[in-house]
């Protein structure tokens, strides 16, 4: 199966790195459950010295019509992935969970109903139960930029074969299409490309001049 050439960007509060990344395998969501399916092939531009453009969009558009990928949406397509996995996951959403104690994740899945129950009640979780640390990006673009925040980088390079990147793909055409990409350990990628670009802090003490 061919690898989808994604892109990772790793934001820290000072340092940005962009990491190119391989994807596999890909999902296709129908329905009978998922299914694998060819993943795309990420096209490279040509360079241009100057391109003048318009104002970029937000969100992006498809159409003249905004797109949007609704992240509930995401998390119950991973959700129904995990319940379809042989032997059978049981995935905990843990987004809701902020600060330095916080999963850096969507979701976690474990191995056993009963340890969701417990959890699901308030009971503390055991990262030894934990049989994966789950990120979930939604994307209208198969070959969409997928970004990390300094706490989740930091728990993919804890948690290393555990820790996954899904990526879910809904088709701005067909948007009953939904397609799942999934990267383990993506913070020791061997397909990967470092690009780093140093940010500048201007505000008092740096030596920055102001004006008004």
């Amino acid at each position: 199966m061919k690898a989808l050439r994604g892109l990772l960007i790793l934001r820290t509060s000072h340092l940005t790195t962009k990491i190119k990344l391989r994807l596999i395998p890909n999902y296709s969501l129908n329905g009978a459950g998922f299914k694998p399916v060819e993943p795309p092939i990420r096209t490279q531009g040509k360079k241009k010295k100057l391109v003048v453009t318009g104002r970029t969009e937000t969100p992006r558009s498809h159409n003249k019509k905004t797109v949007m990928v609704d992240e509930s949406i995401s998390l119950k397509v991973v959700e129904l992935f995990e319940a379809n996995a042989n032997p059978e996951r049981y995935p905990i959403r843990v987004e809701h969970i902020k600060g330095f104690e916080a999963f850096g994740c969507d979701i976690v899945s474990v191995a056993s109903k009963e340890t969701k129950r417990l959890v699901e009640e308030g009971h503390t979780l055991n990262l030894a139960d934990v049989l994966r640390f789950i990120e979930v990006k939604g994307r209208s673009n198969r070959t969409g930029l997928i970004e990390l925040t300094e706490n989740q980088l930091s728990s993919a390079e804890t948690h290393k074969d555990r820790y996954f990147l899904y990526r879910v793909f809904r088709d701005p055409g067909d948007p009953a299409h939904y397609e799942l990409a999934v990267l383990t350990n993506p913070a020791d990628s061997k397909a990967k490309k470092v690009i780093r670009t140093t940010q500048f802090d201007l505000s008092a003490g740096s030596g920055a001049d102001g004006f008004k």
